[in-house]
């Protein structure tokens, strides 16, 4: 009776004591705390994959399913979003675009993570980091549109804000660094 007591006991002792191991840190725990929108703890923890991390700080952005499926929330982008005004295009950190950002550096295409906007690394991505690397563009793109065009971040883009944009109105912003590589100069033909 001993001898299989202590063959049980050999045999469960290790799994006891594998369940009582800290679940939070685990990369396998980075899944079940996105279901739970624990989106600050999945995105510092690097134990996670880029995936996952991307995954979180979108959630940090306000860009999930959960958000977007809120009553009203896609009547004003800019308050369902967190959208803060923007003082340029290139204003990567202001309000949660700081999030996207941070998503886009770990998920992004190479020119994009090697840019200094990321100060990355050149790799390989998989087919779920494309994946959610688009979502992270798209959301990029609305920050950076009602960033920049919504003057008073109501939500709704109005004739005026929509006239100074094809009008092109830079007034109160700065269009430094917009990535055309154009620039202004003065043109003495005789």
């Amino acid at each position: 009776m001993k001898t299989i007591f202590r063959l049980l006991l050999l045999f469960f002792l290790p799994l006891v004591l594998a369940s009582c191991g800290d679940k939070k840190e685990s990369a396998q725990s980075c899944s079940i705390q996105l279901d739970e929108q624990k989106y600050s703890t999945v995105s510092e923890n690097e134990n996670c994959s880029n995936y996952e991390r991307a995954s979180a700080y979108l959630g940090r952005a306000g860009v999930s399913f959960a958000n977007f499926l809120k009553t009203g929330a896609t009547d004003n982008l800019t308050k369902t979003l967190g959208i803060s005004k923007l003082s340029s295009p290139t204003d990567y950190t202001t309000g949660n675009r700081g999030y996207v950002t941070e998503a886009l550096c770990l998920v992004g295409a190479n020119t994009f993570v090697t840019s200094s906007r990321c100060h990355g690394s050149s790799r390989t991505r998989s087919t779920d980091e494309l994946e959610i690397s688009m979502f992270a563009n798209i959301a990029d793109f609305i920050y950076l549109n009602y960033g920049v065009l919504d003057n008073d971040s109501n939500g709704t883009l109005s004739d005026t804000e929509i006239e100074g944009f094809t009008k092109l109105q830079t007034d109160g912003i700065s269009v430094d660094g917009l990535g055309t590589g154009l620039a202004a100069y003065n043109r003495n033909l005789k």
